[in-house]
């Protein structure tokens, strides 16, 4: 599916329509659908679905800023998904405007995720210095997680194993204030009822011109 004005209504919250698994939005990040992009929505999806979490789709979103900021905030505000996997534009080329959408976007970010990604390319992967290259990125928008990841294979593959699946339920968790009672360490014991999701509207970006085909 291609993403246009928006994202077709999934509905319904976490712990009520899917037993407290995460609802997960996978998309990739460029100008139309390839055997490239297929390929790394495969890789995602098939992680995701190994792993128990819900898919609820997959989206191709326009490279541009303001398409990547106009997802989040559509999915976020209607409450479609739990959190986003963004594949693709996160370099710094002169066409990757990924992780500045995102940044620039969330309410919070999540320092960590980025150093986790290049810590974990250079140990793993044995990337070296190449790592301190490499850009990813997450945060919170609405409640809704949002990660960004490269589209590289062996990167994105490791990337969701690794990083994004271990701390997908615990972050879905932080970002709504909620803890199930299927967490191992119960619900939140006289926690307040946690603020339900308001519509939002990330910030307008500056529409580039470059027209430099994208690293990533």
């Amino acid at each position: 599916m291609d993403f246009g004005d928006g994202v077709p209504n999934i509905g319904g919250a976490m712990s009520a329509e899917t037993g407290g698994v995460p609802r997960v939005l996978v998309a990739t990040v460029a100008m139309g659908r390839s055997h490239l992009t297929e390929d790394a929505v495969h890789i995602v999806t098939s992680a995701l679905s190994a792993a128990k979490v819900t898919v609820v789709r997959t989206v191709t979103v326009n490279r541009e800023a303001q398409f990547i900021q106009l997802l989040i905030s559509n999915v976020s505000n209607d409450n479609q998904a739990d959190a986003i996997i963004l594949i693709g534009g996160t370099g710094f080329g002169p066409r990757d405007f990924t992780s500045e959408a995102v940044d620039a976007c969330v309410e919070r970010r999540i320092e960590g995720f980025g150093e986790a990604y290049r810590r974990l390319l250079a140990e793993d992967l044995r990337m070296g210095t190449s790592a301190l290259l490499a850009r990813a990125t997450a945060g919170v928008f609405n409640q809704c997680v949002v990660f960004a990841v490269p589209r590289k294979p062996a990167e994105l593959a490791r990337a969701v194993e690794r990083l994004i699946i271990p701390s997908l339920r615990e972050a879905v968790h932080q970002a709504s204030g909620r803890r199930t009672a299927a967490d191992p360490a119960g619900p939140l014991s006289g926690a307040p009822e946690p603020p339900s999701v308001t519509s939002r509207s990330p910030p307008t970006p500056s529409k580039p011109t470059s027209k430099i085909p994208s690293s990533e």
